[in-house]
């Protein structure tokens, strides 16, 4: 069975940091797109825009699933990235330990987050 475009297909990258080099950026989008292309999947192009918005210091508010999301993708693009939140904790509509779980994936990643913000 041929997958669709909405099946996704798993790599394991190990990288000691956000990826910045062209030269390796290129040869990460190279190797998904070959196995993309052993799934019969489309191949993938990695914009110039999101090279330039991925060295910039994004500030995401919200942390709810759709600005952690964003946040994680690009800071693993290799931009700076800080959340704002209002409340205490990550999701709020989740249990205190998974946020806090959660918070702590994101330090380390290198992702700032500030609770009991609020924006004007």
């Amino acid at each position: 069975m041929k997958p669709s475009e909405d099946d996704y297909v798993e790599l394991n990258f190990t990288v000691a940091g956000p990826v910045i080099d062209p030269e390796a950026e290129e040869e990460m989008l190279r190797l998904v797109n070959e196995k993309r292309a052993r799934h019969g999947l489309p191949e993938l192009v990695f914009d110039e825009t999101i090279r330039k918005v991925a060295r910039l210091h994004l500030i995401i508010i919200g942390g709810g699933y759709i600005g952690l999301k964003f946040g994680q993708i690009f800071r693993r693009f290799g931009s700076k990235v800080t959340i704002l939140h209002r409340a205490e904790h990550l999701l709020s509509r989740e249990d205190r330990d998974v946020a806090e779980e959660i918070a702590k994936i994101f330090h380390n990643e290198g992702i700032e987050v500030l609770f009991n913000t609020e924006t004007l």
